[in-house]
């Protein structure tokens, strides 16, 4: 009862603690040991942990966020876990996605937790041994990065800036900035800029500003120009 108790109130507590920052939490959503920022909107039925949340940020609802980074203005839809993963400025970030999931170890006598799971280190007549989950680092999605509905990338993988993954994609590769992956195991299907324009944006670092300083700016055809 504590626990739903402690949920239902999360709304109230952070319009509390955080009046003039405006964050708006849905329902029965738990944040825990995580730092929001201002102008951010958080989804009911939702988990975070140990993350941060940068401002202007939505997240949506039945969301996991556990050792992350959400960027700027940056948002996810309904049903989306991200474990261990940094996220840039204004990524768009489908439903039943899935960044950053731990690993199992394919060297034991069993891939289950029962080798290295806290859970069973006192499970008798077993050997327990630490497994790093995340062997090959955080996840880092760059900036601008939009990513379709049931994609699934793998942890420690690096996506940059400007890419788009295809609905339904297994990522298990890094993604170079401005590529246009698909598939099971996702591949390059072309670029969305010549190399010239892909080096230019880079360079303008626009993910830094704000909405209101690029809602006059046509950046891609001053680059053009």
């Amino acid at each position: 009862m504590g626990a739903i108790v402690d949920r239902l109130l999360t709304p109230l507590l952070y319009a509390v603690l955080y009046p003039v920052r405006k964050v708006k939490v849905g329902v029965f959503t738990r944040i825990k040991d995580s730092h929001i920022e201002k102008n951010v909107k958080i989804g009911s039925f939702s988990f975070i942990s140990g993350s941060t949340i940068r401002k202007g940020a939505g997240i949506g609802n039945f969301n996991k966020i556990v050792d992350s980074v959400i960027g700027k203005y940056s948002y996810t839809n309904e049903r989306t876990t991200i474990i261990n993963t940094k996220i840039g400025n204004y990524c768009s970030i489908s439903w039943n996605v899935t960044i950053g999931a731990p690993e199992h170890p394919l060297d034991r006598f069993t891939t289950h937790p029962i080798t290295y799971s806290e859970k069973y280190q006192n499970s008798v007549g077993l050997l327990h041994k630490g497994f790093d989950q995340h062997p090959r680092g955080t996840t880092e999605i760059g900036h601008d990065v939009w990513i379709g509905a049931n994609v699934i990338i793998r942890s420690g993988t690096r996506i940059g800036t400007g890419a788009v993954i295809g609905a339904g994609s297994v990522v298990t590769k890094d993604v170079p900035p401005y590529a246009i992956v698909a598939g099971v195991p996702a591949k390059i299907i072309r670029f969305r800029f010549p190399e010239d324009v892909r080096k230019a944006l880079l360079r303008s670092r626009w993910w830094e500003k704000d909405p209101t300083e690029l809602k006059e700016i046509d950046l891609l055809n001053e680059l053009l120009g």
